[in-house]
């Protein structure tokens, strides 16, 4: 867990090329893909800040200088912040980014104009254009468990 920490962004995507943001990537599917999804991947982001940084905030968007980068044209160079909470939940925030962020359908209000969101296993978060799956320690090796068959 101190690795790689206990909250993931999981999302499917095309021609993903591994070496194309600064995040921690896994690759599944990538040596016998399925004919119909052959240029599919599902790429995990890891939330976490990173090494060395000081506080407790996480950043997450386009410019190679987050926390998380998501080399997409829809995600702002600083779309969102998530926050580990003392419980363990992780709290998400649009960062007033130009197409918006939600969860579960829900927009997640901009910093200083209402509450972060708290991400629950299983919930669906939409940056920009990209939807994501947000994902515990728990349900990401129970997810890697079943694709192993």
């Amino acid at each position: 867990m101190t690795r790689h920490g206990n909250g993931f962004l999981m999302v499917t995507a095309t021609g993903v090329d591994p070496q194309s943001t600064n995040t921690t990537q896994l690759l599944l599917f990538a040596e016998e893909p399925a004919p119909r999804t052959a240029d599919l991947a599902v790429v995990i982001y890891p939330l976490r800040p990173r090494p060395g940084a000081a506080g407790d905030l996480i950043s997450i968007g386009r410019d190679g200088r987050q926390d998380v980068t998501i080399t997409d044209i829809s995600i702002s160079r600083l779309h969102a912040l998530a926050k580990l909470a003392p419980d363990g939940s992780f709290l998400l925030q649009d960062m007033g980014s130009s197409n918006g962020t939600s969860v579960n359908g829900v927009s997640v209000p901009p910093r200083g104009a209402g509450l972060p969101v708290q991400l629950k296993p299983g919930d669906l978060i939409k940056f920009g254009q990209l939807d994501f799956t947000f994902s515990d320690a728990a349900a990401l090796r129970d997810f890697a468990l079943k694709l192993r068959g």
